[in-house]
């Protein structure tokens, strides 16, 4: 079933959902709980928390990139397009707007109505659904670009160890700050009086549930994934 935010939540409510660089499995529930929520978790969350984890595959600094300059002029093509498209979006004319949802007539999805029931979508027309989708994700995307240059910061030499991990912590940090309402850097660092080294903060049991769920064992070691936590956070 499609969400009222338009994802596919059949592959991604329940105990587990599908991990997409190897094949690999995230344990959604447990990512969720770590959040401190409770129920089912959104297929929003399940996308976002899998779309960090296309960053953490071993092969990833193996694949062509490409170069920085031409990353950036795209980045900004893709900022300027989605700034254009939101305003010609908010401007449309009325009249303009209703010929356009005419264009539904006849075209209405079959489970429309089960979809929009019970959100706040309920009640409108398939069109006006769509078109209330489509600026929010153009508006998310123009939003998000300004980030994605620094996330995707092309590194010169010989390729970090930890890039791929670090990657994927980032836009964790970013998952956990969005779902739980708490900061990923705050209290992240080792326990002294620990018998063995383990990591507080409250990021550090969502860190855990995502990469070792996905590596299907307690990889990396807590000292690694916290160390590399740290890093990503600029506390070391």
């Amino acid at each position: 079933m499609e969400t009222a935010l338009g994802f596919d939540a059949s592959g991604y409510i329940g105990a587990k959902g599908k991990g997409v660089s190897q094949g690999n499995e995230v344990d959604i529930a447990g990512a969720w709980l770590a959040c401190k929520q409770s129920g089912a978790p959104p297929s929003q969350f399940a996308a976002a928390v899998n779309d960090a984890m296309r960053h953490y595959s071993r092969d990833l600094e193996q694949r062509p990139r490409t170069p920085s300059g031409a990353r950036k002029q795209i980045f900004n093509r893709l900022r300027n397009q989605s700034k254009k498209m939101l305003k010609e979006l908010e401007d449309l004319p009325q009249d303009v707007f209703w010929e356009l949802g005419d264009m539904y007539y006849g075209n209405e999805p079959e489970d429309f109505d089960e979809t929009v029931m019970g959100t706040d979508y309920e009640g409108l027309s398939p069109f006006e659904y769509d078109f209330d989708l489509l600026q929010q994700v153009v508006g998310r995307l123009k939003g998000n670009l300004g980030d994605v240059e620094k996330i995707h910061k092309r590194t010169t030499g010989r390729p970090k160890q930890n890039a791929g991990l670090e990657r994927a912590i980032q836009i964790l940090g970013k998952v956990f700050e969005d779902y739980s309402g708490q900061s990923a850097r705050y209290g992240l660092s080792p326990n002294a009086y620990a018998e063995k080294t383990v990591y507080r903060g409250d990021f550090m049991p969502f860190l855990k549930a995502v990469i070792w769920s996905y590596s299907g064992r307690e990889f990396p070691q807590e000292t690694a994934l916290g160390e590399a936590a740290r890093h990503v956070f600029g506390l070391r």
